[in-house]
């Protein structure tokens, strides 16, 4: 009896599941440009140039590389222009070795043709100091499971600086130098990922 019991038990507990479905918003597809170049060695005097294009999709699609027409990075100063070639075809990765000058040097414009329609983004380099120290700490925020990076840099007194510190896994941190401008500063980041030593090269703001 008691087993009957049991059995009729489990089948109500199984018999009870519900398939509940969930209607997400669709939207045509966006064209996405990933144009965030990192210059990490300013002693080498040319830089590869990589942009990414993709689509957007919904929740459970696959992200798609965008076919584009034409991608351009052009300095408005010099008058200088570089056309941009997908690398490996069907990956929506455009890339291109550039001279270091040109980047740094002048206002830049990136064009890009896709679907019949252009889009123009303009911006500029923008400096940054180098790290004076950078080790992990021994101290916790919420729990045992976090680890704490700290980092030391000496702001730049010559010029007003915003700070957007990478830590990689989709940890990010911003700053404004409003209250230390031209002086040491240090501070911790608590993260819950697992760092190491050689992890910490890559940091980069």
């Amino acid at each position: 009896m008691k087993n009957i019991i049991i059995l009729i038990s489990c089948l109500i507990t199984f018999g009870c599941q519900d398939v509940i479905e969930v209607d997400l918003p669709t939207e045509e597809p966006r064209l996405v440009i990933d144009a965030l170049i990192r210059l990490e060695d300013m002693d080498n005097p040319s830089v590869l140039v990589q942009i990414r294009a993709s689509l957007t999709s919904s929740f459970f699609e696959e992200v798609m590389p965008a076919q584009l027409q034409e991608i351009t990075l052009t300095n408005t100063e010099s008058g200088a222009i570089l056309t941009l070639e997908e690398s490996i075809p069907d990956t929506g990765i455009y890339e291109n070795e550039w001279d270091l000058q040109e980047l740094t040097q002048g206002e830049l414009e990136l064009k890009v043709e896709y679907d019949g329609q252009s889009y123009l983004a303009k911006t500029k380099f923008v400096p940054t100091v180098p790290l004076d120290s950078l080790e992990q700490g021994t101290t916790t925020l919420f729990g045992d499971d976090e680890t704490e990076v700290i980092i030391t840099f000496t702001d730049d007194a010559e010029r007003d600086d915003y700070y957007l510190f990478d830590f990689d896994f989709g940890e990010y941190l911003v700053s404004e130098d409003e209250f230390y401008q031209g002086k040491r500063f240090q501070f911790s980041f608590f993260t819950t990922v697992i760092w190491k030593m050689t992890d910490w090269s890559q940091l980069v703001f």
